[in-house]
């Protein structure tokens, strides 16, 4: 069975359509977004409306009595990577699959979406430690001057990631400090094809 993919930009109506089609066609669906997967963040993440209820392999959450993956499940105090999204967007998938039913990934987070259809090398895990003292210097110095450093190192991440987003700019410093390698260099030769 053919996947369906659905992508844009925010309030396009993605998900509606996403619920349409899985009506139509028996399917389950993959939120491919980047806050819908925080729990008690409902207003201003379009986050389908449903409930966790008990199954026989664990709990789902379903909306409309539909399936839905990757939302609701992560306190807003823990990190979450792209990595992370890949290892459970898949094992979502192998769900899908074995249930007979279509898979609909629905979403506007594009680094998402290509991590599950083309894979990626695995980024370094996080250090928390080199986090706080970031997020530390952000608060001391703006995040303007995060940018900066970013800029040194990994000229190609600075031009895609605002000066103002602190996760994105920690992220990639960190996996800078981690493994000596920018983390354009993992988009490039994998993401971005």
């Amino acid at each position: 069975m053919k996947p369906i993919v659905i992508v844009g930009p925010t309030a396009s109506g993605k998900t509606e359509l996403s619920f349409q089609l899985a009506r139509t066609f028996q399917g389950e669906i993959i939120s491919a977004d980047s806050r819908q997967i925080y729990k008690y963040l409902n207003a201003g993440t379009a986050k389908p409306p449903g409930q966790w209820v008990p199954t026989s392999s664990g709990e789902e959450y379903l909306s409309d009595a539909i399936p839905v993956h990757l939302v609701d499940f992560l306190d807003p105090n823990h990190s979450f990577n792209v990595g992370e999204y890949r290892r459970l967007s898949q094992s979502a998938s192998e769900k899908i699959k074995a249930r007979n039913k279509r898979l609909i990934m629905c979403g506007g987070t594009g680094l998402y979406i290509q991590a599950f259809w083309n894979g990626m090398d695995p980024l370094p895990l996080g250090n928390p430690a080199f986090r706080q003292k970031l997020e530390q210097a952000a608060r001391e110095n703006g995040t303007e001057k995060l940018h900066r450093k970013l800029v040194r190192v990994d000229p190609e991440a600075a031009s895609k990631i605002h000066p103002r987003n602190i996760q994105r700019l920690i992220r990639a410093l960190e996996v800078y400090e981690l493994s000596g390698k920018p983390i354009s260099s993992y988009w490039s030769k994998n993401i971005f094809k």
